[in-house]
């Protein structure tokens, strides 16, 4: 007999501080992802291997839902903190059901469901399980589901249900879980048109300390069921999902089915699948607007890798693209709880990152050419470090870890190699991880993988032989330099246009490669701003004093992108002229407070005089204390 209880029972009082600590570590250990597996690709692989993984994965999840099991019965009321709700979750929903001895999947939806926490997800309030029936106390939700009001959502509110769709979607996979039932009965709707998802039942934990396990079964409804899950015998949990939210989305644009069944007897799917252009004269496929017919694309691409690594690419693409948003110093209590709330969301978003780039890291980037120098290809850290590497030098130092160069034995290639001690309470670094991974450009360091072992974070990257542009800088003159900033710019612009700031942008953060390629390097700051189209402010006074701009050094907030334009400027100074503006944009610094001040008599000051007038009208746009025009500045200047 197992309980979700009230209160502890009598006999668990001993002791009762270590056990907190305990459960709370394990069920971390269980979702931090320490160590990341070998890329794995979605297949239809059979026979005695194939057998094997399944055998293994279905055992492994065995083992971690009966410690699960355990943990919830005993500690569960000290796992989730109660929450304010509102008027209507005052009222709870009863669902009691009679358990199968031989089936313990309802137990699992109730273990799963028990530790998800989200405002998309229905409320699971306790739960009760005594002998063979088993009691679940959840959220009521009292405006239905998506099913009944489908004919009355329209427009923009179906694009916002769709987007609380994908939030609660990520959350899900966030923790590891696939839900593998999603369809417009299972969504349902609070009285404040809150989309809660429903009915963990089906549910399945697919991450299991970095591991990711092929789930089986044919399970969740027909119509909503990805082809892979159809065609069987295992699949990956996270496309499914994709798949299903494809079609919930098809239905909320346009009030039908996109087809009966992802299958090659299904005539529908059969013309989707073969790309036939007729589809598009059919109802209700020629209710697509062109907007809507480009998430389909992604969501309903039967590649599962490519629909995963299209998914990736949506979220970056910020699909609720707002007008263009003007920085600003607001404050009080508006301003709290959108810095509060930007916080929040960008872990939400690095959590599911962080596992999208785990589990198909290889499907989610493209191979490329790339120049003699950067030629390894994207592989996995294993695979990686399974070739013979051999130390070459230490390249750096720094407060955090060493940078050494290593040298393929087999045929003399060059890696840097960047070894960090992680701090448990600061996880900055894997941001730096995750975060690089994503970024390919031919002026962002190329991260050829990474590895996580324990609490020590190993980077593989490109090794630019050229050195850095503080160590050149005497060398670099007049179209060389212009040269250069001309590549910074294309780098900063490709990295706000993923969503993230730099922030610490400076001359030893940029890397030369043989060929005179500027690569930015560094990505341990950077943060991400923009998540689904919406801007959040960024928060911490970060970066080398002589680069940052003013309003990073005033604090406590700012914008992402007038930060990394100014430390452009700086930069740009100093490749014109050799120097600095000043040594810190504060009223404090005389030089800084003549340029606030726009004091003629800076002119004449070395090295300001040495200027052209070409050059002081870019430093003029870059270096401009008010980030909102700076930024507009800018943007007029790429124009021109």
């Amino acid at each position: 007999m197992g309980h979700c209880f009230n209160k502890i029972p009598d006999k668990a009082k001993f002791d009762m501080k270590w056990w907190k600590i305990m459960v709370k570590r394990s069920i971390d250990m269980f979702f931090s992802c320490c160590k990341k597996p070998e890329d794995q690709e979605p297949s239809s692989s059979s026979g005695e291997a194939g057998k094997e993984e399944q055998s293994t994965g279905k055992s492994r999840r065995k083992t971690f839902l009966k410690l699960w099991t355990r943990l919830c019965m005993i500690f569960s009321c000290q796992c989730r903190k109660p929450s304010k709700q509102s008027e209507e979750n005052q009222t709870s929903h009863q669902s009691e059901a009679i358990l199968n001895p031989n089936d313990e999947s309802f137990m699992s939806e109730a273990i799963i469901h028990f530790q998800l926490n989200h405002v998309n997800i229905i409320n699971l309030h306790c739960w009760e399980r005594v002998d063979n029936k088993l009691t679940l106390f959840m959220e009521y939700c009292s405006g239905g589901d998506i099913k009944s009001n489908i004919d009355r959502i329209k427009g923009k509110e179906a694009l916002n249900y769709f987007s609380q769709l994908m939030d609660g979607v990520a959350y899900l996979h966030s923790r590891g879980v696939a839900h593998r039932d999603l369809k417009p009965e299972n969504l349902l709707l609070t009285a404040e048109k809150v989309l809660k998802i429903a009915d963990l039942g089906l549910a399945e934990v697919f991450l299991m300390n970095g591991e990711e396990v092929q789930l089986t079964g044919t399970v969740g409804s027909r119509a909503f069921m990805a082809p892979e899950v159809i065609k069987g015998p295992t699949y990956y949990g996270p496309p499914i999902d994709l798949w299903s939210s494809g079609v919930v989305y098809f239905n909320l644009t346009t009030k039908g089915r996109p087809w009966e069944q992802a299958t090659p007897e299904d005539k529908i799917y059969k013309m989707w699948h073969d790309k036939d252009e007729e589809l598009n004269t059919l109802i209700p496929w020629c209710w697509l607007s062109e907007s809507c017919r480009s998430v389909v694309d992604i969501l309903l691409e039967p590649d599962p890798r490519k629909r995963l690594s299209g998914s990736v690419d949506m979220f970056f693409s910020c699909c609720k693209k707002q007008e263009d948003q003007k920085p600003s110093s607001s404050s009080g209590e508006a301003g709290k709880e959108h810095q509060t709330g930007g916080k929040s969301r960008r872990k939400t978003f690095l959590k599911l990152w962080t596992r999208l780039c785990i589990i198909f890291s290889c499907q989610c980037r493209k191979s490329s050419k790339k120049s003699q120098e950067n030629h390894i290809s994207h592989q996995s850290a294993k695979a990686f470090k399974d070739n013979k590497w051999s130390t070459v030098k230490e390249l750096g130092e720094g407060a955090f870890g060493k940078v050494f160069l290593l040298k393929n034995e087999s045929d003399d290639e060059l890696v840097a190699q960047k070894e960090v001690i992680l701090n448990p309470n600061d996880e900055s670094f894997m941001d730096e991880a995750i975060i690089h991974f994503q970024m390919k450009h031919i002026n962002i360091i190329n991260l050829h993988c990474w590895e996580r072992v324990d609490n020590k974070l190993t980077l593989f990257m490109e090794y630019c032989s050229g050195g850095d542009i503080k160590g050149n800088i005497d060398r670099i003159k007049g179209k060389e330099a212009l040269n250069y900033f001309s590549q910074l710019m294309d780098g900063v612009g490709y990295l706000h246009s993923r969503g993230v700031a730099h922030r610490d942008l400076k001359p030893e953060n940029l890397l030369l490669t043989a060929e005179k390629v500027l690569k930015i390097a560094d990505l341990g700051l950077a943060e991400v701003f923009l998540m689904n189209g919406e801007e959040v402010q960024l928060t911490g006074t970060v970066g080398s004093r002589a680069f940052m701009a003013p309003e990073v050094i005033k604090g406590p907030t700012y914008y992402g992108p007038p930060i990394d334009l100014w430390s452009s400027g700086v930069i740009y100074f100093n490749l014109m002229t050799r120097g600095r503006p000043w040594e810190q944009a504060a009223p404090e610094d005389k030089i800084y407070k003549m340029w606030h001040d726009k004091d003629e008599e800076l002119n004449t000051l070395i090295p300001w005089c040495w200027l052209s007038e070409s050059c002081r009208s870019v430093v003029d746009i870059l270096l401009e204390p008010d980030p909102q025009k700076r930024l507009s500045g800018w943007k007029k200047h790429r124009q021109g």
